[in-house]
């Protein structure tokens, strides 16, 4: 039975026209020593040269001057018949950028079966190298900075820690992989401190406070500790970064000028000074909750 066809199917040659003007690879042919032949649209697009520019040119207008070696070893490789596959490199647009590409590129053969050119398939692949490379100057700040690094889930549940936190917390990373953040807490530290932390970054997405820790050999110290809530553009589940340093010495520093500034150096009795600031306390609390606040004086000398 005899089938219609709704259109005439289109010859060969037009039909590998018409893939070539829609890719969107630039596809480039040209000769043994480097003279572009063909340059469809892609490449107009790419490597910002129109049509009417490139015929007739040397390959060699695309590739940095730092560069220029690697098409002397293309094209040695296509006159033996070689291919080469998916090699990442870079290229020169016309306005002097430089992007990254990978190529491919195959020799072309007479009815003779002898290589007469060569036909290269050429994709931008800057964005994602951009993006690797920026990955990987993360993933050095990440382990290279001083300060402890802990990345968790919704949940609280750690998911990756750094060098850093190691260093200063004792614990390795597949220590604490798995593990929520409450195995740090010392008990040092006021419950009430953790309530509000939280709360306020359930709220607005960030906090920051000077919390006690405990280190794995059970050791306390103190940290001057921030967390923020990592968005996911993609709407996926939330991820948390905290990052503290330890600051045990100036805090211990901190208490030590609290105590000379508030204690007798001889007696290690509070002095005038501690006492002015909690009778201001006082005060104030007695009047906030409409109480009556009494006071004994005692003379020491004749006690």
């Amino acid at each position: 039975m005899k089938i219609d066809l709704p259109f005439s199917p289109p010859e060969p040659g037009e039909l590998y026209r018409a893939i070539v003007e829609s890719s969107d690879d630039a596809i480039i042919s040209k000769s043994l020593d480097g003279t572009i032949m063909s340059w469809n649209p892609a490449a107009c697009r790419i490597f910002g040269y129109s049509t009417a520019e490139m015929l007739g040119r040397s390959i060699r207008n695309l590739i940095p001057a730092g560069r220029i070696h690697e098409e002397d070893l293309i094209l040695a490789r296509i006159r033996n018949g070689e291919t080469v596959d998916h090699f990442e490199t870079q290229r020169v647009r016309k306005d002097g950028e430089l992007i990254h590409v990978s190529v491919t590129i195959s020799p072309v053969y007479d009815a003779r079966g002898i290589v007469i050119g060569a036909s290269k398939i050429a994709r931008d692949i800057s964005r994602r190298v951009h993006r690797e490379q920026r990955m990987r100057l993360m993933d050095r700040v990440f382990d290279a900075t001083s300060e402890a690094i802990v990345v968790t889930d919704e949940q609280g549940v750690i998911l990756e820690v750094n060098q850093a936190f190691s260093e200063i917390t004792g614990y390795a990373r597949e220590d604490v992989i798995g593990q929520h953040p409450r195995m740090l807490r010392s008990g040092r530290q006021a419950p009430e401190v953790h309530l509000a932390m939280l709360q306020t970054l359930l709220r607005s997405g960030h906090c920051q406070g000077e919390v006690w820790s405990r280190r794995k050999s059970g050791q306390a110290y103190a940290v001057m500790l921030s967390v923020s809530q990592v968005p996911d553009p993609s709407q996926g589940p939330r991820r948390y970064v905290a990052l503290f340093a330890d600051i045990t010495l100036l805090r211990e520093h901190q208490e030590q000028i609290e105590q000379l500034a508030h204690y007798d150096a001889l007696t290690r009795l509070p002095n005038r000074l501690l006492l002015t600031d909690r009778l201001g306390q006082a005060i104030i609390k007695a009047q906030r909750q409409h109480s009556l606040l009494a006071i004994v004086y005692l003379d020491l000398d004749g006690f």
